[in-house]
């Protein structure tokens, strides 16, 4: 089975391949969810050069294990963003012959939703009669500014496409799928390997907050200036990504926290993939603090959520539908208002000692997710 995606492995490291890692990680687990109905699945991967120069790489396929491959379509860098266009095109080229030449009638192939991948997939579904299963993350016209275009294509691709793997249940009924099937998947929720990482030994409650920087979203300011209204009996941790100036920016809104806030504030940056992973597995509350209040939240749910369960922290977040009315929902704690007060009220009221672990919620809801996407491609055969 096809599986069209923007993802990549370190095997492809030199390519410096334009890739969200949530969206790698996101990738990943349908894949393998998509492998687990029986199928061997080939992940097609478009994705283009960050390089920054000119250099090119052939197409090339990489065994992943278990029935899975990865074949990244040919690639090229170049030295300047305004021909950017130039790798757009040749990418989305691939796509559309690749479909032409590896798919048949009536054979399920499933795809990312990307407005970028919308004209190849509605061109190529029309010669080769292919079914085609939509991951939809979101509906891109609704939070940003395309081309006319653009848009209709979009529109066309929902529209025409023949089943549906949505991130909240919300989505799909702004979708209006009507009789099609559909599965809503969340996230990825494949539980972490125990934990080999020691806990931190001063006894106190260690909280994570983990994600962009970025002020417009607000959300490491919040968690830093949630500590000022903590105890010294909690310690808050922030990692995470931005540019250098708003990476100098957190680094003073901690220190300027700090001198007044007995609750320690610890600075950790941007971790790789091993550090996380032992940072999150000696932190007891995450927190999703991101100003939830744009238009598209209600049908965006966030994915450090999962990240957070999957390594059996506790979640402090603000309440939208698409968190509320998902698998975990009930299982988060919640705060009413997007302020630093309200947001420390909820760490205090976490429950730590005989709650349930959300790590046996994610294996419940990832055995009913293949149960699923099995039905699903069953009923499209």
């Amino acid at each position: 089975m096809k599986y069209l995606a923007f993802y990549t492995t370190d095997h492809f490291r030199d390519r410096q391949l334009a890739v969200s890692p949530a969206g790698v990680s996101k990738s990943a687990y349908v894949a393998q969810l998509l492998r687990s109905t029986g199928r061997p699945v080939e992940i097609v991967s478009p994705c283009w050069s960050k390089c920054g120069r000119w250099q090119a790489w052939p197409a090339a396929d990489e065994p992943l294990g278990d029935g899975l491959t990865l074949h990244q379509l040919a690639a090229f860098g170049v030295p300047a963003r305004w021909l950017t266009p130039l790798q757009w095109a040749f990418a989305l080229w691939q796509v559309f012959w690749y479909l032409l030449r590896h798919t048949r009638a009536g054979e399920p192939v499933a795809a990312y939703h990307s407005y970028y991948l919308c004209l190849p997939l509605l061109l190529a579904k029309r010669l080769r009669k292919f079914r085609l299963v939509l991951e939809v993350e979101e509906i891109y016209q609704d939070i940003m500014s395309l081309p006319k275009p653009v848009r209709r294509w979009e529109r066309a691709v929902i529209r025409q496409a023949d089943a549906y793997i949505f991130s909240t249940a919300a989505l799909g009924q702004a979708v209006q799928p009507g009789a099609k099937p559909t599965v809503v998947i969340n996230g990825s929720y494949r539980c972490a390997a125990p934990a080999d990482a020691a806990p931190f030994a001063d006894g106190a409650v260690h909280c994570l907050y983990s994600g962009t920087f970025d002020p417009a979203k607000e959300g490491a300011y919040l968690a830093i200036r949630a500590a000022a209204y903590l105890p010294a009996a909690y310690c808050v941790h922030i990692s995470g990504f931005g540019t250098p100036e708003q990476v100098q920016q957190v680094r003073q809104e901690i220190a300027r926290v700090q001198q007044t806030a007995a609750c320690r504030i610890v600075y950790e940056g941007f971790l790789d993939d091993d550090a996380y992973t032992a940072l999150l597995q000696k932190c007891q509350i995450g927190l999703n603090t991101q100003t939830p209040d744009k238009g598209f939240s209600n049908t965006c749910f966030p994915s450090k959520i999962l990240t957070y369960m999957a390594h059996g922290l506790r979640v402090v977040s603000a309440a939208n539908e698409a968190i509320t009315a998902s698998g975990v929902g009930d299982l988060l704690t919640y705060y009413t208002a997007q302020t630093p007060q309200q947001i420390a009220d909820a760490v205090r009221r976490v429950p730590l000692d005989g709650a349930q672990d959300p790590r046996a919620r994610l294996q419940a809801l990832d055995a009913q997710a293949r149960r699923d996407l099995q039905a699903m491609l069953e009923s499209l055969a």
